[in-house]
């Protein structure tokens, strides 16, 4: 609760939220963050994800900021 004062603490940036939540999620599966993994030449991101795909991954999940904004397509 709040207490007069005492600072907010700042809201963790997206990846502070995404690194806490694999050093959760690797208490019992095998995590691999796409920003840790080194790209690689001629490689867009779209190909990266489909290489960490294929390398045995059997979840994923994905951290959405919020406000963030997406990419869609119609």
């Amino acid at each position: 609760m709040w207490e007069a004062g005492k600072k907010a603490q700042p809201e963790p940036t997206p990846m502070q939220a995404r690194r806490e939540i694999a050093k959760i999620f690797r208490r019992k599966h095998k995590v691999v963050l796409m920003e840790d993994d080194t790209d690689r030449e001629g490689e867009d991101l779209i190909q990266k994800f489909d290489r960490l795909l294929r390398a045995n991954v059997t979840d994923v999940v994905v951290y959405w900021p919020p406000s963030a904004k997406m990419q869609t397509t119609l």
